[in-house]
């Protein structure tokens, strides 16, 4: 996925919360059987929004919106401590073989080394994990909580 700026994710959003917006508007009087023609504009609208922002399908937009809440989170906390090897964090894993066991572990990806990160744990860690996070003084005018 190409580099896109923090502005045209916001702008993207903005297109999405719009779709939102007029299309529950569209369906305030309760469901239609089928789709109603006032629909694929609304879609269009979004869409065309969408590529003039530099994305060239939804997955690619939300997968950059999705980022930019990462990387905002991660200014927003610091992660600090040690991993004792709980496991915990690594239970959806697939290479996670149990009793603080990883398959792969000695090649270490950056993923795991990273982990866990600020939005999958900011509300609260797994008991157990030695991991903690810590508030910064970073500000972020994003909405980390949209998806």
């Amino acid at each position: 996925m190409p580099e896109i700026s923090k502005s045209k994710i916001l702008a993207g959003r903005r297109a999405v919360d719009a779709y939102r917006t007029a299309h529950a508007k569209l369906y305030e009087h309760g469901w239609r059987r089928g789709i109603p023609e006032e629909h694929t504009p609304l879609l269009n609208t979004m869409l065309a929004e969408f590529k003039k922002q530099g994305f060239n399908s939804l997955q690619e937009f939300f997968a950059a919106s999705e980022e930019l809440n990462t990387t905002e989170l991660n200014k927003m906390y610091l992660r600090e401590g040690e991993c004792n090897l709980c496991g915990k964090c690594c239970l959806e894993c697939k290479d996670y073989v149990g009793n603080g066991i990883c398959s792969i572990h000695k090649a270490k990806p950056k993923d795991c080394a990273n982990y866990p990160i600020a939005k999958d744990f900011v509300s609260g860690l797994p008991e157990g994990c030695s991991y903690s996070f810590t508030r910064t003084a970073y500000q972020t005018t994003v909405d980390t909580k949209w998806n």
